[in-house]
């Protein structure tokens, strides 16, 4: 494991040991074969509908398939004010540090 790596992983771990909210931003299709228990399936399609309710959340975990969708919700979100918002990365890379809770 890189440097990067290890302090990515371990901001992730400090998030989620703080209660950071999960929005797993893949279709419901894809959540439904697999998402990281608790989570908020928000699709990345439904990120402005949702924003009122995101924006009610502290600290935000985005993950999804790894892709660029990833970093186009935390760029939108961070957009609208929304600063505790890390990307999670793929929704495999978080269930296993979660696991790790």
């Amino acid at each position: 494991m890189g440097l990067f790596s290890f302090l990515f992983s371990g901001g992730l771990k400090a998030e989620l040991e703080q209660g950071a909210e999960i929005i797993d931003i893949r279709s419901a299709a894809e959540f439904d074969n697999g998402h990281v228990p608790g989570a908020h399936n928000i699709p990345v399609d439904r990120l402005k509908i949702n924003l009122p309710r995101i924006q009610a959340m502290k600290n935000v975990v985005t993950t999804g398939s790894g892709d660029v969708r990833n970093n186009q919700a935390v760029d939108y979100l961070k957009r609208n004010r929304m600063e505790g918002v890390l990307d999670g990365g793929s929704w495999e890379r978080v269930y296993r540090i979660w696991k790790k809770l």
